[in-house]
């Protein structure tokens, strides 16, 4: 890479380097650079956009989803989410002013505007512009020619009605930022990722499963990083507010809000307990190859089936409160959770035997709730404990 660095990059130049994506990767166990080096440059890019259009622009998505997080639980992401106030023309505009900053320096960037084939095909206008942003990346892919593009989608809103969070001292892979990235308020970008998981009313695709797991990995780390009243009640109140705007966004008529709430139980339950049916699901190949190529090697080592499955009920506990507090300002289910973890704890430090007849017992408690799980595939303790306490207390 050949560049002046006095002129256009706003964060370390070197961290986008050959070596310095190298060092990065090994020092966090990624795999692959290639996606580790999208998703370094997702805040350069950022960076430059906010630099021109201040509070117009607010980081939204995966990549403000991994600012509220500590760098140990965070992941890659690729594209970058933006809310806007400004119109399509304005947009352009600020692509451009950028691309020539770059191509000044001899670092020639370039965009397009991308028109999804449906919107093509039937003509239907959604409140969104996205753009294709191509970068020359110093890593290739080795199967086959990687395409050199940073996907933006812009969201079309009234930004000065949105909560902004100027996030100092922001961090990332390897990357200290140079400037406090505007986002999202933390409460809308929890009920952001909660709404994607009413898989049959207002949220994703059931067949984007990857983009469905990924928002279940944010969702459980951003609610235990922030596991308190407070936020929690912060979140109860912003949760009516996005669902609004969701059904205005979709142009979708509105749907009772224990609807809602009841589809997102019943997605989360059944990817908790897909390996356990009779027809036993595997954890899917594309879920594979996302945490592989996604996630640091920390906490690749401990994301199994199992895994999954605790960060589902994890969250099913924890909607189950969100809604009993919106609904009957009762916030008491959320005690649950701590009372499970707390007695894994304690039961991990009983003798292997007393825990070994401890898990077998559990089994046969579950059996009688729930006759049709087949727990022979799973032994591990705090697993097979949320799934009891969901079945005695929620279902």
């Amino acid at each position: 890479m050949s560049y002046n660095k006095n002129t256009f990059f706003i964060n370390d130049p070197v961290v986008f380097t050959k070596k310095g994506i190298s060092s990065i990767a090994n020092a966090y166990g990624l795999n692959n650079k290639e996606i580790l080096e999208g998703h370094l440059w997702v805040y350069e890019i950022l960076a430059h956009v906010q630099q021109l259009t201040g509070e117009a622009c607010l980081l939204k998505g995966g990549g403000c989803a991994q600012l509220y997080l500590p760098v140990e639980y965070q992941r890659c992401t690729v594209d970058l989410d933006i809310a806007t106030s400004l119109e399509d023309e304005d947009l352009k505009m600020v692509l451009k002013s950028i691309a020539q900053k770059f191509n000044k320096s001899k670092f020639y960037i370039d965009y397009k505007k991308y028109i999804p084939e449906s919107v093509k095909l039937t003509g239907q206008i959604i409140p969104m512009a996205t753009y294709f942003l191509y970068i020359p990346f110093v890593f290739k892919q080795k199967k086959k020619k990687r395409v050199p593009i940073l996907k933006i989608d812009f969201l079309f809103k009234d930004t000065s009605m949105l909560k902004k969070t100027y996030i100092s001292q922001s961090e990332t892979f390897g990357l200290k930022l140079n400037y406090s990235p505007i986002t999202i308020s933390l409460e809308e970008i929890i009920c952001d990722k909660l709404l994607t998981l009413a898989l049959t009313t207002v949220g994703l695709d059931p067949y984007k499963i990857v983009s469905v797991y990924k928002n279940i990995y944010d969702l459980y780390y951003l609610a235990n990083s922030y596991n308190n009243i407070s936020t929690f009640t912060a979140i109860k109140d912003q949760f009516p507010l996005n669902l609004l705007l969701e059904f205005e966004t979709k142009g979708l008529t509105p749907i009772n809000i224990k609807v809602i709430f009841e589809d997102i139980l019943t997605a989360l339950y059944k990817i908790a307990t897909g390996d356990l049916q009779e027809d036993p699901r595997n954890m899917p190949k594309k879920i594979q190859r996302f945490q592989g190529e996604n996630l640091q090697q920390s906490i690749n080592d401990i994301l199994d089936v199992d895994y999954w499955s605790i960060m589902c009920m994890y969250l099913y506990i924890w909607t189950y409160a969100l809604e009993s507090y919106m609904l009957r300002q009762d916030s008491s289910p959320l005690k649950i959770i701590n009372s499970i973890i707390e007695e894994d704890e304690r039961l991990w430090n009983l003798p292997m035997e007393v825990r070994n007849k401890y898990i077998e017992d559990l089994k046969g408690k579950i059996r009688t709730l729930e006759p049709s799980l087949n727990l022979s595939s799973t032994g591990n303790l705090l697993r097979l404990l949320y799934i009891y306490h969901i079945f005695l207390n929620f279902r």
